[in-house]
């Protein structure tokens, strides 16, 4: 079902039930109007038959004749629609006049002389030549109770069908909208579950792609460091055939560049997760603590920086590589932010899930007001050898390592940033479970 013929369904009730309120509403109209219509050609069908009467008793009322008039007035209660009949002369007093058994007898004068038509009675004048003789009056029967009462039902019964056809479509429309509800519900669990699977088959094709950068890197920064040992070592038994002093500037140059090719073979091992660590308990906000000065000199004048260390748990981490991850990440906030800004680097306990369970972390944010990242640079940003700084200003290897250290200490790292909303680096390392909290889930 389309969306749009789903809402034409859900309407429908609604219009149903409009239609319902119209039908109710013109029979009622239609049964007020079939009344007066009914009363209308009652009073019609007496007035003609009372002045059929007026015509025939004009001699009567010239003579002053009571027995002929009455021989006119007794034919008139035939009719089951008349109640009483009389005529009256001139001056408003009784000639003569008849009434059913057991009805209201006449009244000896009438109460006022003029033609008169209602639904009940009726006053006709009696003329001869222009000249008016006197009165003829008529009472009309009230109308049996059994024919109005079933004239009624009809309407009563149309009320009845009206009223269970707008419960039956508001209990319709009911279940409709608590369906719709359900139905709206249902779409946006599954929304969520496809945008949460989504994401899940993004990180799994990024930590895919990140392990077989590290494979591919791992091997080679193991293959250039067994070279790199060799030139070294022709090197050295160069320098004592030529028996050349130590200052030499060529021997120098060479070292150093052999040093800096060492030092960017073991940070390419670390971002491959092959590099040797020496982990040791550290309190991450000890650690921040011991670094502020180093930090404060890393970063400029027009820089703030905010510290909110609230983490609990102890983490097992190489210590001297982990102070080399946060300076790395705070020098790269401090190129993020040209025109100054401020710098928060926090600490905090969180639960995730890892792996179907809950266990707990240490989690260290710095968080800067920089610049930040488009989504395409993000989605690169712990590739090796990306980066974004011109030539000569950066490796592409910070980020990288720092994953790779990360990865390889049980941890996770996540980037959160927009275009000039800044940038969060987000690292979760596995809290040390202490013995007291042991003993006490023990205990517990």
């Amino acid at each position: 079902m389309t969306w749009l013929s789903f809402h034409r369904v859900r309407d429908l009730p609604w219009a149903a039930l409009a239609g319902a309120v119209a039908l109710l509403i013109a029979g009622v109209f239609a049964a007020f109007y079939e009344e007066q219509l009914y009363q209308t050609q009652r009073a019609q069908a007496a007035l003609g038959e009372a002045q059929t009467l007026a015509a025939s008793v004009s001699a009567a009322l010239s003579f002053g004749d009571r027995n002929a008039a009455e021989e006119y007035v007794r034919p008139m209660l035939v009719n089951p629609g008349i109640a009483a009949a009389g005529i009256y002369k001139k001056d408003g007093s009784l000639l003569t006049g008849l009434a059913r058994d057991g009805g209201r007898a006449l009244s000896p004068r009438l109460s006022s002389l003029t033609a008169m038509t209602n639904a009940r009675e009726l006053v006709v004048p009696v003329v001869q030549s222009g000249t008016a003789l006197g009165w003829v009056y008529l009472r009309l029967s009230p109308e049996p109770r059994a024919t109005r009462l079933s004239r009624y039902a009809v309407v009563v019964l149309l009320a009845f069908m009206a009223i269970f056809v707008i419960v039956g479509l508001g209990n319709a429309q009911g279940r409709l909208a608590r369906q719709s509800e359900s139905l709206s519900a249902a779409n946006a669990r599954l929304q969520s579950e496809i945008a949460e699977r989504e994401r899940v088959e993004e990180e799994l094709r990024q930590s895919q792609k990140m392990e077989a950068l590290g494979q591919l890197s791992g091997g080679i920064a193991h293959d250039l460091n067994n070279h790199l040992m060799i030139v070294k070592g022709n090197l050295h038994l160069l320098k004592k055939k030529l028996s050349l002093p130590d200052g030499d500037r060529h021997l120098q140059g060479a070292d150093e560049g052999i040093r800096r090719a060492a030092a960017l073979t073991q940070r390419v091992l670390g971002f491959s997760r092959k590099q040797s660590l020496s982990p040791v308990e550290t309190d991450l906000n000890e650690l921040v603590i011991g670094m502020r000065d180093l930090i404060r000199s890393s970063l400029r004048e027009n820089i703030e920086t905010e510290p909110h260390l609230d983490a609990r748990s102890k983490v097992l981490v190489d210590r001297n590589q982990m102070e080399n991850i946060i300076l790395n990440i705070v020098v790269n906030a401090r190129d993020a932010l040209p025109a100054g800004g401020r710098v928060a680097i926090s600490t905090r306990d969180v639960t995730l899930d890892d792996g179907g369970a809950s266990r707990g972390f240490a989690l260290l944010e710095i968080a800067d007001t920089g610049v930040g990242m488009s989504p395409e640079v993000q989605a690169k940003a712990f590739d090796p050898f990306f980066t974004t700084k011109p030539v000569g200003q950066g490796t592409g290897l910070g980020l990288s390592t720092a994953y790779g250290f990360v990865t390889q200490s049980g941890g996770q790292m996540r980037i959160r940033s927009a275009p000039e909303e800044g940038t969060t680096i987000s690292i979760y390392l596995p809290a040390l479970v202490s013995e007291e909290t042991s003993m006490g889930d023990r205990n517990g």
